[in-house]
């Protein structure tokens, strides 16, 4: 454990494993906030081939130790870009943006939902881009089109998780 409520987990993946840190904070109970499950800040750092697309998280953080049945909040902040412009951009370029922005997310939302469904208080929290709403080149005048879809798909996926588990009490957005 680290100081402030912070505790480094270390969740195997394929030929290597992800560092990262899971947050309890202080008084809450075995209620967790589990932040940056991939990407986002160097909160997390890549060893070894990964694969975020695979729906086995639940599997993957009880293997790290994480008591899935006792998480309360998600923070999905993946974000790869690859500078590509608008032409030409190779099929395996869009289809690992598109696993890492998008379909990871998804499969951490399909993982936690049932323990979300349950916390007393649960919220997901996506992280998008300005790129999900309009063309702004963030790199060059040249736009990237498989970044703009991602987050724009994941902008989406925000509104559709949300409607889905509103009922439940969990709130979800995007910032």
């Amino acid at each position: 454990a680290l100081a402030g409520g912070y505790e480094r987990v270390s969740i195997p993946m394929d030929g290597g494993h992800l560092d990262g840190l899971l947050f309890r904070p202080p008084g809450t109970g075995p209620f967790p906030a589990v932040v940056a499950l991939h990407g986002c800040g160097g909160l997390w750092r890549e060893q070894g081939k990964l694969s975020l697309r695979h729906a086995d998280w639940g599997e993957r953080l009880a293997a790290a130790g994480v008591a899935v049945d006792d998480i309360s909040y998600l923070v999905n902040c993946a974000g790869i870009f690859a500078n590509t412009g608008f032409a030409g951009v190779e099929r395996q370029v869009w289809l690992r943006t598109l696993d890492v922005n998008l379909v990871g997310a998804y499969n951490l939302i399909d993982t936690l939902g049932p323990a979300l469904r349950q916390a007393p208080r649960a919220a997901i929290v996506n992280i998008t881009s300005i790129e999900a709403t309009r063309v702004v080149a963030l790199s060059n005048p040249d736009p990237t089109p498989q970044y703009a879809a991602s987050k724009a798909g994941l902008r989406i996926l925000t509104q559709t998780a949300a409607r889905a588990m509103a009922a439940d009490g969990v709130r979800v957005n995007s910032v």
